[in-house]
């Protein structure tokens, strides 16, 4: 049963203190806090805000500030940075007590302790992550950047010791890791990330190896001792886990729950709890035939609640609610460190994927199109899907008379597709099988334009 919130703005006013007193045996006396119900316990949120047109979707125009939310502080929606500004990716300490960011006009990394306004820089290149490790707090950051634009990667990542900015090491230079997507385990021994987009993995830090675990963007790495990370689809509407110790995988769908309507989300990221996360959305609003660069004030942060076995999202809260577009969210959770560790596997349906995976022979009539993307449109990949609305005519009993969807491959190899549906009302016999059923389409374009974007969603199966 999914439970859903809307965030209030009347909060208890709790004073709150550095690092390791983070007042989380105060309890909430007064006010309706969605946000701490949802958690049970002290919470804190910081993001990107667009400070101008609504569109700089992945940071790189300069013109976002930095906000933050604390769930006991009683000020909402509080501005830290004024823009517009060349900010990029805020994080929070795992004891919650510090904001680290990264400029792109001075190309280093700055520290902001929560209950300050006065940030100071601690080093150069990009920051990545952060992790505590046997009580120091280590910024990873990204070094001798690669593919310029909004793919970026980079060649080096070391980490350096926050308390001391000229205290570094060489963490990894086995190959270049995406700029946004890199996230470190609870013991700083490993990393889910991308090397680069679109090709996800998990790396051992230690040893400086790394093995891929699928194709999409966005990954995250779960704060446990045991590798779970996600990769978000190319639909930008599911997340795909993957254990790493039994190397099992699942689909969580994201898009068409809460708020979402089925439409795009993004910036998906993990918080120092395991059970918690963050993401933005819904984006409605066509650039091109980008929903994601349309951007639009519409765009809110929202956190969401893991099942305990991380099969779905349990519940959700919008965190914020303003005219503007808010982008790249992180969150804390007060009592991370006493959070489960482990991760019970083996609890797939085998039975229900082997249903999926039937091929069926329908003949349909189409209904609506998706219009074809340009490849500048589904930039930075190189092809994309475009999923169509179709009445059923014929086919299995159960299928007749209905509305769904069906995924055509529109553009190969940068090559626009010839002959794929281009007339509504043009009847087709068509193979299909259930879209989510296709491992090798999880990473791949996938672009949605119809007036009903909940109607189940097949793949037209080559022959």
């Amino acid at each position: 049963m999914m439970t859903y919130f809307n965030y209030s703005l009347v909060l208890l006013l709790v004073l709150v203190s550095a690092c390791g007193s983070t007042s989380d045996e105060v309890s909430v006396t007064a006010g309706h806090n969605a946000l701490e119900d949802m958690t049970g316990a002290h919470t804190r949120v910081v993001w990107l805000q667009d400070a101008w047109e609504h569109e700089d979707v992945f940071s790189d125009q300069g013109r976002v500030r930095l906000v933050t939310l604390d769930s006991r502080d009683g000020r909402g929606e509080r501005m830290r940075i004024e823009g517009p500004a060349p900010l990029r990716k805020p994080l929070i300490s795992p004891c919650g007590s510090r904001i680290v960011y990264s400029r792109d006009d001075d190309g280093g990394v700055w520290v902001l302790d929560w209950d300050s306004d006065e940030p100071t820089r601690l080093t150069d290149g990009v920051a990545l992550a952060l992790a505590d490790v046997e009580g120091t707090l280590w910024v990873y950051a990204g070094r001798d950047p690669v593919n310029p634009g909004v793919n970026v990667a980079y060649e080096r990542v070391v980490r350096v010791d926050a308390a001391d900015g000229g205290r570094e090491e060489a963490v990894w230079d086995a190959a270049p890791v995406g700029r946004d997507n890199f996230q470190v385990s609870a013991d700083g021994r490993r990393a889910g990330a991308l090397f680069p987009w679109p090709n996800a993995g998990i790396a051992d830090l230690e040893n400086g190896t790394w093995r891929e675990t699928g194709r999409g963007c966005w990954t995250g790495m779960a704060p446990l001792e045991e590798p779970l990370m996600w990769i978000l689809d190319g639909a930008h509407r599911n997340l795909m886990m993957v254990h790493g110790p039994s190397g099992e995988r699942w689909q969580v769908p994201l898009a068409r729950y809460h708020t979402f309507g089925g439409h795009e989300i993004y910036h998906p990221r993990w918080s120092s709890h395991p059970r918690f996360f963050a993401l933005t959305g819904p984006y409605t609003i066509r650039k091109g035939s980008n929903n994601i660069r349309g951007g639009g004030n519409t765009v809110e942060i929202h956190v969401g609640r893991f099942s305990e076995d991380w099969r779905s999202v349990e519940a959700w809260v919008q965190v914020t609610e303003n005219a503007h577009a808010n982008f790249f969210p992180d969150v804390w959770v007060a009592g991370a460190d006493r959070a489960v560790r482990g991760v019970e596997t083996g609890a797939a349906d085998s039975g229900a994927d082997t249903a999926a995976a039937e091929i069926h022979e329908v003949r349909a009539r189409l209904l609506e199109i998706t219009p074809t993307p340009s490849l500048a449109d589904i930039a930075p990949y190189t092809q994309a899907l475009a999923a169509h609305m179709y009445e059923v005519l014929e086919g299995p009993e159960a299928y007749i008379g209905e509305q769904i969807l069906i995924a055509h491959w529109v553009i190969r190899d940068r090559v626009e597709v010839q002959g794929a549906p281009d007339e509504a009302g043009a009847v087709s016999r068509l193979r299909i099988r259930e879209y989510d059923s296709v491992p090798e389409l999880e990473g791949e374009r996938l672009v949605i334009e119809v007036s009903d974007l909940l109607l189940p969603l097949y793949w037209a199966v080559e022959e």
